[in-house]
């Protein structure tokens, strides 16, 4: 597997320091071949996510770029709104996506991943900003390209960026942008996926890549076949797209396909054959650890199947098993300094324990969610976090502290 390739699956795993060290590679290994530096937005995008400064490394690579041709200044452009998106910039973000935008016109033909990417980018930005009639213009732009380059694989990647854009269309509300149905998510979805498969047939390079695109694609229709209420199909796609991702090592795409099958073996009244899925998984992913470098994805996978198996014990109306592993998941969450990932899963542990009548313990876990989610600055999870406390102290008796009343900034 090349270094970008690797630097990448570190980063979807959240194994980031491991995503730095590859990304670092990959870059000298552009450097050392005269080419423009693709993997620079990986790296900034690990390091952010890990806390780490990466404002002066993209303007030293500003810098350079403003000598290089056009492919670098693409690539450094490129890292810049990865940069912008990370700190929460989006008016900046916007404005350098303009500036990628007419790059990528410049772009040679041989720069085809690049040219894939700076197009890719404008999706995710309108994303971002909400604005999603503009997020599947620019899904269709990425396709058009990709069309007349007559890339195969391309092509499937713009179909799944289309799928999404429609999927975002479905959930809006109160919202001016052009409605789309689950109808449309699946097709476009298929499409995908069918064309990842032609691709690969076709004897294409990066087969790997490929396959994780067929799996993404098969997760993304899943869902929608979960909102057509086609329960059995969903379940089937599902189960083929956690086979290719536990082939490949995709960890946390893993167990966002498991989580589309326990939705519809939920809505399906058969919550005890989505909960030995999901066991099952957990002791693949336990037999499979090992003790590498790239523990952390695996910790991080862990805790988000023991947060599923949590639920559906929820589901179940055992509140035991439900806090039992919803506490190991935050025990993970912990452990790998994931202090959002640690609130959601004591909100759902506190909730838990609410039901169990366990109400000092009850307390606790949920003091202890507010207190990292303000910590973290996240207010969905501070709302959420004093919504469960003010509930169990009100039937402990007790009112809830004014200490402990959320500080949430309600939009207009």
């Amino acid at each position: 597997m090349e270094t970008y390739d690797e630097a990448e699956k570190h980063l979807d795993n959240g194994d980031l320091q491991l995503c730095v060290r590859s990304a670092e590679d990959a870059l000298a290994e552009s450097h050392n071949a005269g080419r423009p530096p693709v993997a620079l937005h990986l790296l900034v995008r690990a390091k952010k996510r890990l806390g780490a400064p990466a404002g002066d490394l993209v303007r030293e690579a500003s810098e350079k770029a403003r000598s290089q041709e056009m492919p670098w200044k693409a690539a450094v452009k490129l890292a810049e709104i990865s940069l912008s998106l990370g700190e929460s910039r989006l008016s900046d973000a916007i404005e350098e996506a303009k500036d990628l935008r007419s790059l990528a016109a410049e772009l040679p033909a041989a720069e085809g991943k690049l040219h894939r990417l700076t197009l890719s980018i404008q999706v995710t930005v309108q994303l971002a900003r909400g604005a999603l009639d503009e997020a599947m213009r620019a899904a269709m732009e990425l396709l058009a390209a990709a069309q007349r380059r007559q890339d195969k694989g391309a092509e499937a990647g713009a179909w799944l960026r289309i799928a999404e854009v429609h999927r975002h269309r479905e959930m809006m509300t109160g919202s001016s942008a052009t409605a789309s149905t689950a109808e449309e998510t699946l097709q476009a979805s298929e499409r995908s996926a069918e064309l990842y498969r032609g691709a690969a047939g076709a004897g294409v390079d990066a087969a790997a890549e490929l396959r994780r695109g067929v799996g993404s694609a098969q997760v993304e229709a899943a869902s929608a076949c979960v909102r057509l209420g086609r329960l059995r199909q969903s379940i089937s796609l599902a189960t083929e797209a956690m086979g290719v991702f536990r082939s490949l090592g995709f960890l946390h795409r893993l167990t966002g396909a498991l989580d589309v099958e326990l939705e519809a073996r939920r809505q399906l009244m058969e919550p005890m054959i989505g909960l030995q899925a999901a066991n099952r998984e957990l002791q693949l992913l336990r037999e499979n650890k090992g003790d590498g470098e790239a523990t952390r994805g695996f910790s991080q996978a862990e805790a988000e199947i023991l947060e599923a198996i949590a639920r559906t014990h929820g589901a179940l109306s055992e509140p035991l098993g439900a806090v039992r592993n919803a506490l190991l998941a935050a025990e993970l969450r912990k452990e790998i300094q994931d202090e959002v990932g640690e609130t959601s899963a004591l909100l759902l542990a506190a909730d838990q324990q609410r039901n169990l009548g366990e109400m000092i313990d009850a307390t606790e876990t949920a003091e202890r969610a507010l207190a990292l989610a303000r910590k973290t600055s996240h207010a969905r999870h501070e709302e959420e976090a004093a919504r469960v406390l003010s509930r169990v102290l009100a039937e402990r008796g007790a009112d809830l502290p004014l200490a402990a009343a959320p500080v949430v900034s309600m939009g207009l």
